[in-house]
């Protein structure tokens, strides 16, 4: 149980300690969470929060009466104590009986910890599935157009499959580059959001000189492949994962540079590898 959840169904901010009976009182969680309501109702601080979205009061009674339940179950005598504090006639008074039962019982400071470590793993496998389901996100032929580096008044134009959802990022991008990051969600994982940049470059490509410098960041080749046109890498390491693929235009380079920072990605790297390959591998340039 999240000790949080059950607090703010009375007044926030109270610093009130109260005294406490262990006498119980008869009452069962349904009874309980009424009186509790009843006292949240009347709270003189409860329009603070208005602004805040609020569950259906069904849903709060019946997430209420699931807590109590929980706590019954964990500490009987600190359910005791809860219906004590229901009982009181003050909601700031009854707040603070509240926060001191919740707080000071060993048995819900234990179970609150076992709880908030289980929450944590589901968060982690959560993450885990979302981050290697990137992997089957489809591509959307797209037209994109840059400024030559190296030749002035040249524009280069090519065609790629950027993954759906992705969005043109305005402060990533320059005149000599185009950069596209998946579209912000309310779970995106922050420094975990994958990203291409399609750029230009000095010089023809060079895989070997390119390997050497990933190697100096702490990043270890997976994959190494030179094309007709220039060259195919992949690579993981401090960087996270990364797919480069490098295409021959007169006597520079088109670059596509796909990649994924941070460590969560890659337990998955099997799956999201071949996948960011395959983005820049989708480049064709003009």
């Amino acid at each position: 149980m999240n000790q949080t959840s059950l607090v703010r169904h009375v007044a926030a901010g109270l610093f009130v300690a109260a005294s406490l009976a262990l006498v119980g009182c008869g009452q069962n969680s349904e009874s309980m969470c009424k009186k509790l309501e009843a006292l949240d109702a009347k709270n003189p601080k409860k329009d603070k929060d208005k602004d805040e979205k609020k569950k259906d009061p069904k849903e709060e009674h019946a997430d209420c009466v699931k807590n109590f339940d929980h706590i019954k179950e964990v500490s009987p005598e600190a359910y005791k104590k809860i219906g004590n504090c229901v009982d009181m006639s003050d909601p700031e008074t009854a707040g603070a009986c509240l926060l001191v039962v919740v707080l000071g019982d060993d048995k819900l400071k234990e179970d609150s910890e076992k709880q908030s470590k289980k929450d944590e793993e589901d968060r982690k496998k959560k993450s885990a599935e979302k981050i290697a389901g990137w992997a089957d996100i489809k591509g959307k032929a797209t037209e994109i157009s840059f400024k030559s580096l190296m030749e002035e008044g040249k524009t280069i134009n090519l065609t790629a499959d950027v993954p759906e959802g992705f969005e043109k990022d305005a402060g990533m991008s320059s005149d000599n580059s185009a950069a596209y990051m998946m579209k912000e969600d309310k779970d995106s994982l922050m420094f975990v959001t994958p990203q291409v940049t399609f750029r230009s470059s000095f010089g023809e490509p060079n895989l070997d000189e390119e390997v050497k410098s990933l190697e100096m960041l702490k990043q270890k080749p997976v994959k190494q492949e030179k094309t007709d046109k220039g060259y195919t890498l992949t690579s993981e390491g401090e960087m996270g994962l990364k797919a480069q693929v490098a295409v021959k235009n007169g006597e520079n380079a088109v670059l596509c540079e796909a990649s994924i920072y941070g460590d969560d990605a890659k337990p998955a790297k099997d799956k999201l590898l071949p996948w960011l390959e395959k983005i820049c591998k989708s480049m064709t340039v003009k």
